[in-house]
């Protein structure tokens, strides 16, 4: 019997031992070293990290080499049990190179690479960028639980804007310590796909600078959702061929199997995952059989596989991961070693025996193939060969000396000269009882036998008593386990006593044998003592969200939130039930977490759950039922002005949306969302709205806005991101192509913004003149060709541009055209066709030209004759294309324009001349009252009616002074003044000057622009910015006194109040104006032409032209050249 225990022993030892000798795989090489190999300016602190992975999945050992790259690699940690390692104090500036060996438990053993890297120098670590830099991660937030269940985007910045990234590497895994997954990356953002739902997965970036610096961020860890879908049933699956951990012969396709089942008949999909590492790669998506045929496999390697099964309503299941072995193939199969176990005598055993021993083992062989032993035994402590080739597995030793130590050893060997040392044992015999010895007497002492000690108890003394009649020393011999035959553990101890260590809830054997040295042997019985289980509270639960009749506020989700508490410390797991009958079923079992999602509600309707709590010794706590009701969210806001992509002018705007209806009569307010960037960078601007509209500034040339409608219970709808453009005053708003490439006039603005121009297309063929017609927009409405008709209706090819454009008082648009002969067109403004025309009506037809309300239309003529000039000729047209002339006495060399005004209810014309003897024409429209005044008129007169009088204003120069002058043409005054601040050059013509509603005077000329008070004293002067100069032209003015003045190359505006600079507007490259002037629109626009056949519209933040401002809308629009 005694032998029998020293045999179960000594086998379940050796059992234990038998794994040592089954086929191991070496570690994979350390890979992912960090610092990056030849990483630069690496802190002098630094913690050197890397990556390794067994195939066996043995536990890993590691030895580190670290040292100076001059120097030789010794080892600075042996047995290292963790893949980072922490060094201070290293050199700055200097090479440094390292190395990691792996070792499993089995003696496998890899080499990995040598790795490099550069610590930073002194006076870069002064300089040091990485100095305070970090990754900041934007999202997922630090343990969130994302709303996808199998997808996620990582991202991340850096938090200083100016540190130049060269690349990242990006870590990430269900491991705490992820690994590398992608080098080389040049975004700030990583899609991941394929993820398992309800997981924790773990990323850290790493990011590298130009100079090969980097820094690297804490790892964090996220949560995909839960897939939890109510009344569905989660699919089974079972993987059927090949088996788990088998080896199959040698083959380079092998053919995956498996079952699943659904319990509501869902249609199911796969996902696949194969490959020669425990965690396989995807391989297939949503793959619709249950078999798989996987080629190009190798021999003598390991393949892991599993399967995920997905229902047609999402819920998932993940197989367990299997296994299996392609066997080497060829004339030299790899083998495997054979095992062999030791099963009696065991190690340093004394035998009851004194003569013979039968020695007995077990060998196996995973390979099938046979075993033949080698037997040695002896005295000594290398005990000889005494068998070979011996094919049993126990073998009697005869003739053995009484109170003798021998050993033994079996060695193991296959037909495939595998072979397997099992190593010396020994033991002793006993010796011959002597005559007159008695054998000693053990008994038990404590504890008992089924005694029950307190699960407190951490330790307990054995105790024995021994006599001996003889007086003999007795020894003894302890036998202790949790095993019913239990081991020996001590020989011969000189003590009566022996502590065992115990932990609670288990039971212990044990015994005494005891030999008094002179042959005699005896042994107690085996005996237990148990260790009680603690005694167990039961966990307590509580309901957190969502509490009993709470109305939720999603409408389709929900998460479930709940906690619980063990005073035992025992691990928590739940039953969940859930759904919308009063006793909800069963929806998920032995849950660990403490929340779970719930998707695909209804909205507005009643659910109910509850949870019962399991700590796993039999202690259950089961919560009330509670129930809540889902929401129903408002309406989608619809934003109704201003529409999307809407130009705005102005600085601010008024937002309008939709007043939103909320299904549950619950109140509902608004959140605005805004940006200047993008739609994705929408951030909240103002809260908790009660109205439906909102004014804003505008500071960009750009906003995104949305709304966002809130019910009581927070539940959100959202309307459409719609994009305002806002238009900084110097904008331009369009440009037109005349397709024309010689433009003498400049536009006319009508009031409904209709825009009108006249040029020219010259060749060397003909030369082709026309007038079109925009709408505000700068859309083309019609463009007429003009014809010059003589008495023969003959067409003539050699005129040359319209020099001088208006709409008169019954809408049609006339034009003068000069030349070889001139000509007066009428064109109707809507269709665009000419209605008539007066040809040759003069050899020279000054632009000038005027209309008055009852549709007549005035202008200048010449006629010239050998050279002579002779008196103008004042022609006026009625709107069938009549036409009378009357001669006006007036130097036609010096006329400067042509003025109607109504004055008392009479119509009038006024027309300046200059020469030696300046003056003005009077006369009323219809000839009736001519007089003559004298007046210094110029260039550009215009007339204004300032503070309810009549006058004429003109500047005009004088050898080297420039003047404005007035004349009342109620009192017939008239008076001038000499600006004091004269432009810098002299001796063009000026321009025409223009009235503020306020009365200042404002006219450019050459390099200066002039503010005069009504009474001609000076307000201010400035010189045009840039070294512009212009002359022939005129300033305009906007509704808010703006003051417009257009050069060869820009368009300026300044203020009115001092002349300083708002803003400039450039034309484009190529594009210039000759003496063109600017026109304002009633909308606001600012418009001109330019000499080369464009024309612009420019936007500023006004309403309009000014009141009182010349030219104007309308009779007078362009009454001068």
């Amino acid at each position: 019997m005694k032998r029998l225990y020293k045999i179960v022993w000594l086998g379940m030892i050796l059992i234990l031992l038998a794994g040592c000798f089954l086929r191991n795989t070496a570690p994979l090489k350390p890979y992912e070293p960090f610092p990056a190999n030849n990483s630069t300016n690496v802190a002098t602190e630094i913690t050197l990290k890397w990556n390794c992975q067994d195939s066996d999945n043995d536990k890993l050992l590691y030895n580190v080499y670290l040292s100076e790259s001059n120097g030789n690699l010794t080892p600075v940690e042996v047995d290292y049990p963790k893949t980072e390692i922490k060094y201070t104090n290293l050199h700055p500036d200097t090479l440094y190179k390292w190395k990691v060996v792996a070792k499993d438990n089995r003696g496998g053993i890899t080499e990995g690479p040598i790795w490099y890297f550069k610590t930073i120098s002194e006076k870069e670590k002064e300089n040091d960028v990485y100095k305070n830099l970090e990754i900041v991660f934007l999202t997922p937030e630090n343990g969130q639980t994302i709303s996808q269940t199998d997808e996620a985007t990582l991202e991340w910045k850096m938090n200083k804007d100016d540190f130049k990234v060269k690349e990242y590497s990006i870590y990430f895994g269900d491991n705490p310590i992820p690994p590398l997954v992608k080098e080389h990356y040049k975004e700030k953002y990583f899609y991941l796909s394929h993820l398992k739902s309800g997981k924790r997965y773990y990323w850290k970036i790493i990011s590298y600078g130009e100079d090969g610096g980097f820094v690297e961020s804490k790892t964090q860890y996220f949560y995909t959702k839960q897939v939890e879908i109510p009344g569905n049933h989660s699919p089974a699956i079972d993987l059927i061929s090949p088996e788990n951990n088998i080896t199959l012969e040698s083959t380079n396709t092998v053919k995956i199997i498996w079952d699943s089942k659904d319990p509501d008949n869902d249609k199911l999909t796969y996902n696949v995952y194969f490959g020669d590492f425990p965690l396989p790669s995807l391989i297939k998506v949503d793959y619709d059989s249950t078999s798989l045929i996987i080629s190009d496999l190798k021999e003598n390697k390991k393949y892991y596989w599993r399967i995920q099964v997905k229902d047609s309503r999402g819920a998932l299941t993940e197989s367990d991961t299997y296994y299996f072995i392609i066997e080497h193939s060829g004339d030299n199969p790899e083998n495997t070693d054979p095992a062999i176990d030791i099963i009696s005598p065991l190690n340093s055993e004394t035998l009851i025996s004194t003569d013979t021993v039968v020695l007995e083992w077990k060998g196996s062989d995973i390979d099938g193939d046979q075993i033949k032993y080698d037997v040695y035994f002896g005295d000594i402590s290398s005990p000889p060969l005494i068998e070979s080739g011996y094919e049993k597995t126990t073998i009697t030793i005869p003739n053995l000396e009484e109170d003798k130590i021998y050993y033994w050893r079996v060695i193991a060997k296959d037909n495939n000269d595998g072979e397997t040392d099992s190593g010396v044992y020994k033991f002793k015999t006993n010796k011959e009882m002597e005559e007159n010895n008695h054998i000693p007497v053990v008994t038990k002492e404590s504890p008992d036998d089924g005694e029950e000690y307190s699960y407190e108890t951490t330790e307990i003394e054995l105790k024995w008593e021994i006599s001996d009649e003889d007086g003999d020393e007795v020894k003894s011999d302890i036998y202790y386990g949790e095993q019913k035959n239990p081991p020996l553990v001590q020989v011969s101890s000189e003590s009566t006593g022996y502590i065992i260590p115990v932990e609670r809830g288990k039971t212990y054997y044990w015994k005494i044998r005891v030999n008094d040295g002179r042959g005699g042997i005896s042994e107690t019985g085996i005996s237990s003592v148990t260790v009680a289980e603690k005694p167990n509270n039961v966990p307590s639960i509580s309901i957190v969200n969502p509490m009993n009749n709470e109305t939720v506020e999603s409408t389709d989700t929900v998460v479930l939130v709940w906690n619980g508490l063990d005073i035992d410390g025992d691990q928590i797991k739940y039953d969940i039930y859930f759904g919308d009958i009063s006793s909800p079923p069963l929806v998920e079992s032995s849950y660990e977490s403490t929340t779970i999602t719930i998707s695909n509600l209804e909205e507005d309707k009643t659910y109910y759950w509850k949870v019962i709590a399991n700590d796993g010794n039999r202690g259950e706590t089961e919560s009330a039922i509670y129930k809540f009701k889902t929401n129903s969210p408002p309406e989608d806001p619809v934003l109704t002005s201003p529409d999307n992509l809407e130009k705005v002018y102005e600085n601010s705007v008024i937002l309008n949306w939709n007043e939103v209806v909320d299904k549950d009569n619950d109140t509902v307010v608004y959140d605005l969302y805004t940006s200047t960037v993008s739609t994705n960078t929408l951030a909240i601007t103002a809260s908790d709205l009660t109205t439906n509209s909102y004014t804003i500034s505008l500071t960009t040339d750009v906003l995104y806005w949305q709304i966002v409608a809130k019910d009581e219970h927070g539940a959100k709808s959202f309307s459409e991101i719609y994009t305002i453009r806002h238009i900084v005053p110097g904008t331009l708003k369009f440009k037109i192509d005349t397709g024309g490439n010689y433009i003498a006039a400049n536009p006319v603005i009508d009031d409904e913004g209709n825009i009108y121009i006249t040029y020219s297309s010259s060749s060397t063929e003909n030369t082709k003149t026309y007038v079109s017609k925009y709408n505000s927009n700068g859309n083309l409405e019609w463009n007429t060709m003009l014809v010059y008709f003589v008495v023969q209706g003959s067409m003539i090819d050699d005129f040359l541009a319209g020099y001088s454009l208006m709409k008169g008082y019954d809408g049609n648009i006339y034009t003068t055209l000069r030349g070889n002969g001139s000509s007066m067109v009428a064109i109707d403004s809507d269709l665009g066709f000419v209605k008539w025309s007066i040809p040759d009506i003069a050899s020279n037809l000054f632009p000038y030209f005027t209309s008055i309300e009852d549709g007549n239309l005035y202008f200048i003529g010449k006629d010239e004759t050998a050279g002579n000039l002779i008196d103008a000729t004042l022609f006026v047209t009625y709107e069938s294309g009549s036409c009378s002339t009357t001669t006006i006495n007036a130097n036609t060399s010096d006329v400067s324009g042509i003025i109607s005004a109504k004055i008392e209810g009479v119509d009038y014309l006024f027309i300046p001349f200059g020469g030696s003897n300046p003056g003005v024409i009077k006369l009323d429209a219809y000839f009736g009252e001519k007089t003559t005044e004298g007046f210094k008129a110029a260039y550009g007169v215009i007339y204004s009616n300032y503070n309810n009088e009549n006058y004429l204003i003109t500047s005009f120069t004088t050898g080297d002074d420039y003047s404005i002058a007035y004349y009342n043409i109620d009192t017939e005054f008239s008076t001038d003044t000499i600006m004091s601040d004269p432009p810098s050059s002299v001796g063009f013509n000026p321009g025409m000057p223009v009235v503020g509603s306020d009365g200042t005077i404002y006219a450019v000329y050459y390099d200066k622009l002039y503010a005069v008070n009504p009474d001609l004293t000076e307000k201010w002067s400035i010189t045009l910015p840039n070294g512009d100069h212009i002359f022939s032209r005129s300033p305009a003015v906007g509704s808010d006194g703006t003051i417009y003045v257009l050069t060869d190359t820009k368009l300026y505006a300044f203020n009115p109040g001092d002349g300083s600079e708002k803003w400039v507007f450039t034309l484009d490259s190529g594009d210039y104006t000759y003496f063109q002037s600017p026109i304002i629109s009633n909308d606001g626009t600012i418009y001109f032409s330019t000499y080369n056949g464009y024309i612009y519209a420019i936007y500023d933040n006004i309403t309009g032209p000014d009141s009182s401002s010349w030219p104007m809308i309308g009779k007078n629009s362009m009454g001068v050249y």
